[in-house]
Order: structure tokens, then sequence, then C-alpha cells
């Protein structure tokens, strides 16, 4: 049994479980899903150092893990040791009652391979898809510096004026500032169907001028983290009057995850059995392996 707003990775997104209606068409993985009212239940509440949220599920659902890592293995030796270690230390699925603090969950990288094949549109919009990461958050409004950003003020200049699309902007002698309607950008794309190859080019585009997000709106740190994890990264957060979460240099390697087998490890931060649950509960009947928050959840009883 799992609780409704445990997150679902789909075709469309993030969504929570109580929200799919139609898994045919968006988690095929899924069945069926049964809704239950339930009195006096245990669940276990899982966070991992990437979650901003607990996830609450029974002890009957299998979740892939790696087990039996040092407490204090730096992630830079975990794969070296595992692959010295791999009569205990190979991942698997494990009951929830029995994830510890000490354990990793995985989630899968995407293999670039799909990319090989990609037309000549997708290596020649370059330009469109940078912007498009730039204003991926709708942002329309842009007071840049510029010595450091001289480079993204004038790719905004240009674009703008070679796609017909009004805008001011204005200068002195330490900040430039562009300003437009979003109504009239037209030609963004669904970054839910991109190829990796152009999630990848938003990407740069966002991070080009964005370190860290300050948001009181948790659905923009799951938006970010489900186009991040597409291209094999991590992304964390943390609360303190509102979301802070921390965009990643691209060009850094990572220090609070490790890949793995063409998996992404997180730690387990916490998971600990709750007081007797009151409330509405669903059982999934899967056909094959689904992607949660809470990782990996395995089909097999």
């Amino acid at each position: 049994m799992i609780r409704g707003d445990l997150l679902i990775y789909t075709k469309n997104g993030i969504k929570r479980l109580d929200h799919i209606y139609d898994n045919s068409k968006i988690s095929p993985e899924i069945d069926e899903i049964n809704q239950k009212n339930i009195k006096n239940y245990y669940l276990y509440k899982l966070k991992t150092i990437h979650n901003i949220d607990y996830s609450y599920l029974d002890a009957n659902n299998k979740i892939l893990c790696i087990q039996n890592l040092p407490y204090e293995l730096k992630m830079n030796e975990c794969k070296k040791f595992i692959e010295d270690n791999l009569s205990i230390c190979s991942p698997k699925f494990v009951s929830v009652n029995n994830i510890t603090d000490f354990d990793y969950i995985g989630y899968p990288l995407l293999n670039s391979e799909d990319n090989l094949n990609e037309d000549f549109d997708e290596v020649s919009n370059d330009d469109k898809y940078r912007f498009q990461g730039l204003i991926l958050l709708g942002q329309n409004n842009f007071t840049l510096n510029n010595n450091i950003n001289n480079n993204t003020i004038g790719f905004l200049n240009k674009y703008l004026h070679n796609n017909n699309i009004p805008y001011e902007i204005y200068n002195n002698n330490v900040t430039t500032t562009i300003k437009f309607n979003l109504k009239d950008v037209t030609n963004v794309d669904d970054i839910n169907t991109l190829s990796l190859t152009n999630i990848r080019k938003v990407i740069n585009g966002f991070c080009e001028l964005n370190t860290t997000v300050n948001t009181t709106d948790k659905n923009v740190f799951y938006f970010l983290k489900y186009i991040f994890l597409q291209i094999g990264v991590l992304i964390s957060a943390h609360y303190v009057n509102s979301y802070i979460i921390k965009i990643p240099n691209l060009a850094e390697k990572e220090s609070n995850y490790f890949i793995y087998n063409n998996y992404i490890w997180s730690k387990v931060k916490k998971n600990v059995k709750t007081d007797k649950y009151n409330g509405q509960l669903f059982k999934l009947s899967l056909n094959q392996n689904i992607l949660t928050e809470a990782g990996i959840i395995s089909s097999a009883p």
C-alpha cells in the first residue's frame, strides 16, 4: 500500500499517484490502481538527501537499493568498493522496512545513444533551445551585468530581434535590462517532447544565469529535478522560509551522489515507521518496475 501523494515519474513529468486517472497513457507500467480506506495501518516514511518530502509506503513495497557500504565512505570511492564487494553490495530490491540510513536508492541514468539519429532541425536550433532555457521558469525581465553577462546580453538582443519578438532594452555603465512579453514568444516546445540532446541545450541555457532558485512553490523543484534527471544529474534543495534549490555547475563533478551500473545513487536520509495511519491508501498492480520519487519500485510481489 502507498499513500496517494507519492510522486510518480511519467511521460508527462512528475505526477502524484492520486492524480493519475488514465495510467495507460501517462504511466503504462501500472496495470491497475486500487484505492482503499484503511484504519490503524503502519507505513514507513522514506527520504533521501535529494528529496524535499517524505514518501509513505508500506513494508510490502520493494525499492532498488545498494546496501552495506561503509557509512564514512566518500562518494568517489563507492563505485570501486561495490566492484570489490559485489557479494554484499550488488544493487537489489529491498523491502521498505529493511532500508536504513546507510543505504543508497537508485534512479535510472538515461542513455544518450537515443540521440544518434537526431535530425538537422535538432542540430540547427541551438539558439532556440538556449533561449528556452533562459526563460524556463517564466522569466521575461533580465537585468544583467554588462561585463559578466555580456555574451547573454548580446544573445538576447539578437535572438529577440531576429525572431520579431517586441522588447525593450535599457542600459547604463553597469547593467543592461531587457524586457519582453512571454505572450509574444511562440516557438517554445514542450520539454517533455524534446530529445535528450535538446534537453541538454535547454538546461545549459537555464544554467547560464542560475546558480540557485528561491521559490515557495515546491512544484518548481520537481519540474527542475525531472528535467535534470534526464541528463544524469540529481539536484537538491533545502527549506528556509522558501525552497532554495541548488543548481549544479555542469562542468564540475557532483559530490553528493555517485553513478554505478547506469543508475544514479542517492543516500537515504531517513526511513522510519510511522504511527498508525488512517485514511486512503493505494495498491498498485504493475507490469514492470516503476520510477517514483522514492526510487524504483519493483513490479514483483
